[in-house]
């Protein structure tokens, strides 16, 4: 799937650079030799950096599920889409062309300086088995740069204090008094 939307990503390509967004190619597969790269980029005239992610790091800390799979990252390193380029290419099937631009419309939002209406969907594509090869020592995450921005994202307009929601999730005592059920309606996708 992945080597099917090499074309749209080449189009995406220059449309990205005319608002100075760089993008940035990965590759999670070791076993795929860079002579095999080449030969899938070969007539796409890519000028991006191309990340042959042999020990999966970039991958690991992106959270990344499958090869199609597209991140909207702003300048401070803040997730703003996370998905599908479009519909347009699955596993089992095909279409001529895509009904939904869900990163088009991410980008259109984004440069409006609005959220987008969709934030995450699910891409398809083969599967990235992150597993337990993670090679690198425990990743460095802090509540007030890393979990405070998504809670403020995802959480807090519900969950504040006299919110409709049946608990605040403002303060880091709050949200580690309720980590495992934040944990589980995420996983289950209730929330956000």
């Amino acid at each position: 799937v992945s080597k099917r939307y090499l074309p749209t990503l080449a189009t995406l390509e220059d449309e990205l650079a005319g608002h100075g967004i760089p993008l940035v190619l990965v590759n999670p597969f070791a076993s795929e030799s860079e002579e095999e790269i080449r030969a899938q980029l070969e007539g796409h005239d890519f000028a991006a950096p191309y990340v042959h992610d042999k020990d999966k790091s970039l991958s690991l800390a992106l959270g990344a599920e499958t090869t199609t799979e597209v991140f909207l990252i702003d300048s401070k390193r803040t997730l703003v889409y996370r998905g599908a380029i479009d519909d347009q290419y699955g596993i089992d099937y095909s279409v001529r062309e895509p009904r939904v631009h869900y990163l088009r419309d991410a980008l259109t939002a984004f440069l409006g300086g609005e959220r987008p209406g969709i934030a995450a969907t699910a891409a398809p594509g083969c599967e990235i088995d992150l597993g337990t090869e993670r090679t690198g020592g425990p990743v460095d995450v802090t509540y007030h740069r890393d979990v405070a921005r998504i809670l403020q994202q995802n959480c807090v307009e519900c969950h504040h204090e006299g919110g409709i929601a049946p608990f605040a999730l403002d303060d880091h005592l709050e949200v580690d008094d309720r980590a495992r059920v934040i944990a589980r309606v995420v996983r289950e996708g209730t929330m956000p």
